[in-house]
């Protein structure tokens, strides 16, 4: 069984995998950013309930900031917790952490990430759906 990463409800776990590894053995910066990515997605999936098959939503990446606090090495397991932090008029603000699976379990890495809504036709940013912000408020405890 995964344990939770503290205080978030959604959480992937996965081994690092030998092509994630820079020339030193670490797995590389730019990897840490795309199991963020796989978080955000298993997020995604679970509170707004994006098909399996699909890897399209109406939102784009406006910002990101990584804080790299630990290296991992090959062989590891890693667990990415994901959670949205706050709901803006046109945006959301998710955040996420990964450890490394030991005992006790080692934060890695601390992202944030906004998301801003897209009419996919027009280009121009568009209002959180009400039946999405319904869904994440009624998952992560204490939004509005």
């Amino acid at each position: 069984m995964t344990a939770p990463v503290p205080a978030y409800r959604n959480v992937i776990q996965f081994p690092v995998r030998f092509g994630d590894l820079d020339a030193m053995g670490h797995v590389n910066n730019v990897r840490f950013l795309a199991y963020f990515e796989e978080g955000r997605v298993a997020w995604f999936r679970e509170v707004l309930g994006m098909a399996p098959e699909s890897y399209a939503y109406p939102v784009v990446v406006a910002r990101v900031e990584i804080d790299f606090l630990a290296s991992i090495g090959f062989g590891r397991e890693v667990r990415v917790g994901t959670r949205c932090a706050r709901i803006g008029g046109k945006s959301l603000l998710i955040e996420g952490e990964i450890q490394v699976a030991s005992t006790p379990p080692q934060v890695a890495s601390r992202y944030k990430c906004t998301l801003v809504y897209v009419d996919a036709q027009s280009g121009q940013s568009i209002s959180v759906p009400e039946a999405d912000r319904k869904r994440i408020t009624t998952y992560e405890p204490g939004l509005s």
